[in-house]
């Protein structure tokens, strides 16, 4: 899995990179740490990785979102649930 959002992938696959820090500006979002190296190794003017947008990161500018967290665990424990729900036992008795 990549740090940074991709676009046209499953997203069970997303799920699993998703990060917890939107940026406030372009509201793409990043996984904590790599975003924060990211940014501390693309001075003067790091911009969003994200193909086609302009705007600049400023760590001071990203954020955490517990919302996304919240939500990230419910899909989670949904996507559990429903592996198991297609598995089929067939009881019926042969004479």
């Amino acid at each position: 899995m990549g740090s940074f959002p991709s676009h046209g992938s499953d997203l069970a696959d997303d799920i699993e990179m998703i990060a917890l820090q939107p940026q406030m500006d372009c509201k793409h979002i990043y996984e904590k740490e790599p975003v924060i190296h990211y940014i501390s190794t693309k001075k003067p003017h790091p911009r969003c990785p994200v193909v086609g947008c302009p705007k600049i990161l400023q760590v001071g500018r990203v954020v955490c979102d517990a919302l996304l967290t919240i939500e990230i665990d419910e899909m989670r424990l949904a996507s559990a649930t429903n592996i198991h729900s297609t598995m089929v036992e067939d009881f019926t008795e042969v004479d």
